[in-house]
């Protein structure tokens, strides 16, 4: 099995004269990017034979899949924030957002399912006073396609207290300021209660608090199916291998918006024996990814 995930460039036997570029596709090299880009390879056709493409004819790269296949998963998501004594802000983003992804076998051969773990971390603006968080996240399916959803299966909530994460149930601070800050946020008429979870149609709604410094919220979601499809060998090599197209999509914003202070983690967990498609060898599919 391979991943569209963490690529790293591996040496292949490629031919052709012509260098392809991938416009925005970047690859991890060490401490920097560097941007997709190899020898056009030769891949055998029809059309070597003079073999016109007819109606219905796939003729995307070998390897390559759809935009609306791939399996996606996007944090799209805004909170409103209460506290103790200070005014409200509103659609706060998240100062911290992490996704482990961890991808399964299922009992049905070629078929894989993906648990996916996502931490949204808020910081307060005022340290000294208790903090509220009231966030509504978009449920979403994993592709364009809709072949699965993401289904919330578990949700935790923790507290940054004398410099390590712990449940909130367990902070001392919680019995204290609760009242103080229910009464805020009942004044500021932003409908927050502390420690729980809803979901009313398509849209989720956690509620955090009271912490101090800093608190998360910790979601995990099943995707019971996630899309792949046979792996096609280049060169007359055949394969037995599946591809599972995965994107984390992290957030973005102007460089003068101060949401871009924003720390960023990712990691993908796959089966034992797993590799990662090469994008060397196949540049072409990571080109028309894109169409």
């Amino acid at each position: 099995m391979s991943l569209f995930s963490g690529l790293t460039p591996a040496n292949a036997a490629v031919t052709g004269q012509a260098t392809i570029e991938v416009p925005g596709f970047w690859q991890d090299a060490g401490n920097s990017l560097t941007r997709i880009a190899a020898p056009t390879p030769t891949v055998p056709s029809p059309a070597d034979d003079n073999i016109q493409p007819g109606p219905g004819d796939d003729l995307s790269a070998p390897n390559a899949t759809t935009v609306a296949r791939l399996n996606r998963v996007v944090c799209v998501s805004s909170a409103n924030v209460g506290y103790s004594n200070a005014g409200k802000e509103t659609h706060m983003l998240p100062s911290a957002l992490e996704y482990e992804a961890t991808i399964e076998e299922t009992t049905h051969l070629g078929e894989f399912a993906m648990i996916l773990r996502m931490t949204l971390e808020y910081e307060s603006a005022f340290p000294d006073e208790g903090m509220v968080v009231w966030l509504k996240k978009h449920q979403q399916f994993i592709n364009d396609e809709k072949t699965s959803e993401l289904l919330l299966i578990e949700t935790a909530f923790e507290d940054f207290v004398q410099g390590r994460w712990v449940p909130i149930t367990t902070d001392i601070r919680y019995a204290e300021e609760a009242e103080a800050i229910v009464q805020a946020v009942i004044t500021s008429d932003s409908g927050q209660t502390a420690g729980r979870v809803t979901t009313e149609g398509a849209v989720e709604d956690a509620k955090l608090g009271p912490v101090g410094e800093r608190g998360r919220i910790v979601l995990t979601y099943r995707c019971e199916r996630l899309y792949s499809y046979a792996e096609m060998g280049l060169g007359g090599v055949a394969s037995r291998q599946t591809l599972v197209p995965l994107a984390l999509q992290l957030p973005w914003a102007a460089m003068d918006n101060p949401a871009v202070d924003c720390r960023l983690r990712a990691s993908v967990r796959a089966p034992a024996g797993t590799s990662r498609l090469d994008p060397v060898s196949n540049v072409l599919a990571y080109r028309d990814l894109q169409r």
